[in-house]
């Protein structure tokens, strides 16, 4: 399945998808996986601290997250 940052990152379009996965985490602050996704576009434009704050916040919602994200 295409995620805001599969997509996105395909064609090169990071700031859109900056955008939508911020929005997304907006919508539903509960789904660890919109958390991830914002991580995994931080980690792609080289913001490794936002990455890490993303990426700890989906931990914090699905513990299940740290081993996809250490």
């Amino acid at each position: 399945p295409c995620t805001i940052f599969t997509c996105c990152s395909t064609v090169g379009d990071l700031t859109n998808g900056l955008q939508a996965a911020i929005k997304a985490t907006e919508v539903n602050p509960n789904r660890a996986k919109n958390w991830f996704d914002l991580g995994k576009i931080y980690e792609t434009m080289k913001n490794y601290s936002k990455a890490k704050e993303a990426h700890l916040h989906a931990i914090q919602v699905d513990p299940k997250f740290a081993k996809v994200t250490c």
